[in-house]
């Protein structure tokens, strides 16, 4: 009996509906129907040439769902899958969901300039579906990062477009999210009668049409609301409320943050006893689903419970967690400051890469006038985009000086003192300021960089005939602490042939493929140093450790922008291999690196001669 393929394909098409019908709001129930919808579309009549359309959607389908669920690692995989099969597949268009799911992820890492490209992408998507619900959805998002940048201004203006829209679809929900986004925008301006009249008036609407995920979330915001005002038996009305349904509904953040807010409460009246269970609990929810800065504020506010009641021990443990947290993160993003600060500049040039899109979209339907008066306007932009992009090099300095996120550490170490100082012995406090002097000379270290960034590709340069074992013996000297504490082998060839570079920028080079070296390499580092003259009469230099070696994935992965090889309790040099290509580029040579598991690594990089 032959195969019906449509009947299979109708199959699949009615689960993802019904998977789609229910991740928003039920995504643990919506996973199966996605799941056995992948299954099918690539089993069965399907096993030889999937049936595309079907894959396309189960994927978008388990990366909405899974975000929904604060599993982004899986979310992204799924999104990422999704998209690289719409991008192969032309007949398919992206649907704005893929972007919308790639930007609520990186927006939940406070990854903002990423975030923002992807919400436009599925803003230029959604206006060219004509697809005004995911049109809005967009702009509420897009409001919600100006919101955490502090633009507030913005977040009117963007938030009025969006509720005009969910208005004009007769979207109460929409409607709803939007008044509680402008509460908290209100909230943040401390304007906190406006806040609470926005946020009654979006918990109204949720309430009415039974939204239970809105409603879970706008009774934690009034309950912070009112915590704010020291209402506190309201407060604590609202963030009960908030917890239970959260609970009983699997909203794994809101319940997380419903209970740190009720451990505040308890401590704002100054009952830490019975703030700690909330906060424990909120402590252990926010590691179970990964989100690290609100692991930090638990800790943090754990910490002030136990200062309320004189337990300085527990105390200062808990400090301690937080301000390991907070270092860690910020270790982490050091290699992405800059371009997380260039974050205003990436929105405009989001912003205009939409709307060049757009005009060209016009210019295919214009008649020759038209299209003449497009393409004057695609100039414009272009011109400005490219004066935008001239500015980036005079911006890194602005950055570099105006730079005050690392000093965050040393704040936290003179907090710590000024805290427990009494109840801190000799060494402790020693330890204490070491710290602080580590934190403030990495502070330094990273304004360095931030101006290198800057300067290589503009700066003048003449290149002239390089001093190695000079320039090696200066590398030594900087790194010398670090050597001394993993006993490092260092063996420097004895012979260098002569090549030409610029000496301040190798010697950057060279700091980098050590401190790597040191880093990755074996227990405890054995190091080689050497160079060798090539056949097209360039010199190739190299750096030789004795670690594990480099997978296929991570050597891909290697000189590309903001990039770390291990993340993971590794406080980082700073100056990325994505730098050290740059420098190298520049100087007219190649950099690349040869590694076999378990046989230790070599990085190299050629200069002329």
């Amino acid at each position: 009996m032959p195969v019906n393929i449509t009947q299979y394909q109708e199959e699949i098409d009615a689960l993802n509906q019904q998977a789609a019908a229910l991740r928003s709001e039920k995504p643990q129930e919506a996973l199966p129907f996605a799941l056995e919808a992948l299954k099918l579309s690539q089993g069965g009549p399907f096993a030889a040439t999937s049936y595309t359309q079907g894959v396309a959607e189960s994927l978008t389908n388990l990366a909405f769902a899974y975000n929904r669920l604060g599993k982004r690692e899986q979310a992204f995989s799924w999104a990422m899958d999704a998209l690289d099969l719409y991008e192969s597949h032309k007949e398919l268009a992206v649907p704005p969901t893929v972007y919308l799911t790639l930007g609520s992820i990186y927006m939940a890492l406070s990854e903002y300039a990423e975030a923002l490209t992807y919400y436009y992408r599925a803003l230029y998507q959604a206006q060219q579906q004509a697809d005004r619900y995911h049109e809005a959805s967009v702009l509420n998002h897009i409001g919600i990062i100006y919101n955490r940048l502090g633009d507030f201004s913005q977040v009117i203006e963007v938030s009025n477009q969006a509720l005009a829209l969910y208005r004009q679809l007769g979207d109460r929900g929409g409607q709803a999210t939007i008044y509680n986004n402008q509460a908290m925008a209100y909230f943040a301006l401390k304007a906190y009668d406006n806040a609470l009249e926005h946020a009654q008036r979006a918990l109204k609407v949720a309430e009415e049409i039974g939204h239970i995920r809105l409603t879970t979330s706008i009774h934690a915001t009034i309950g912070e609301i009112y915590s704010e005002v020291e209402t506190f038996d309201k407060a604590e009305h609202h963030l009960q409320i908030s917890r239970v349904l959260a609970q009983e509904n699997q909203i794994a953040y809101i319940e997380m943050y419903s209970q740190l807010m009720l451990g505040k409460v308890r401590n704002q009246q100054q009952q830490p006893e019975e703030a700690l269970p909330f906060l424990h609990a909120a402590l252990a929810k926010a590691k179970e689903i990964s989100v690290r800065e609100d692991t930090a504020v638990c800790y943090e506010v754990i910490a002030q419970s136990y200062k309320l009641l004189g337990d300085f021990e527990q105390a200062l443990v808990h400090f301690e967690a937080y301000h390991h947290i907070q270092h860690e993160i910020f270790n982490e993003e050091s290699d992405q400051r800059l371009r997380n600060l260039q974050v205003v500049h990436q929105t405009r040039t989001a912003q205009q890469e939409a709307e060049i899109y757009q005009l060209r979209n016009v210019a295919l339907h214009q008649e020759i006038a038209d299209r003449q008066r497009v393409e004057e306007a695609l100039q414009e932009a272009n011109a400005q985009l490219q004066r935008q992009n001239e500015e980036l090099d005079a911006y890194a300095h602005t950055v570099a000086h105006d730079l005050k996120q690392p000093l965050t550490a040393v704040a936290m170490y003179a907090d710590m003192i000024t805290q427990y100082g009494d109840q801190l012995e000799e060494n402790q406090r020693r330890q204490t300021l070491l710290q602080m002097k580590r934190a403030s000379e990495r502070a330094v270290r990273i304004v360095d960089e931030l101006l290198l960034l800057a300067t290589i590709r503009h700066k003048e340069i003449e290149l002239r005939p390089l001093d190695m074992p000079a320039i090696l013996q200066n590398v030594q000297q900087r790194l010398a602490p670090l050597f001394m504490e993993h006993n490092v082998s260092l063996t420097l060839s004895t012979h260098w042939p002569s090549a030409l570079g610029y000496a301040p920028w190798i010697e950057e080079v060279w700091a980098n493929y050590l401190t790597n070296a040191v880093k990755y390499g074996g227990q405890p580092p054995t190091i080689i140093c050497g160079a060798e003259t090539l056949t097209n009469r360039n010199v190739k230099f190299w750096v030789k450790d004795n670690g594990q070696g480099l997978s296929e994935s991570t050597q891909n992965r290697l000189f590309t922008p903001f990039n770390q090889l291990d993340k993971e309790g590794s406080e980082g040099y700073g100056l990325g291999l994505s730098i050290v290509k740059r420098i190298i580029t520049r100087l007219g040579g190649n950099v690349g690196m040869e590694s076999t598991p378990g046989a230790g690594s070599r990085f190299y990089f050629t200069l002329p001669t």
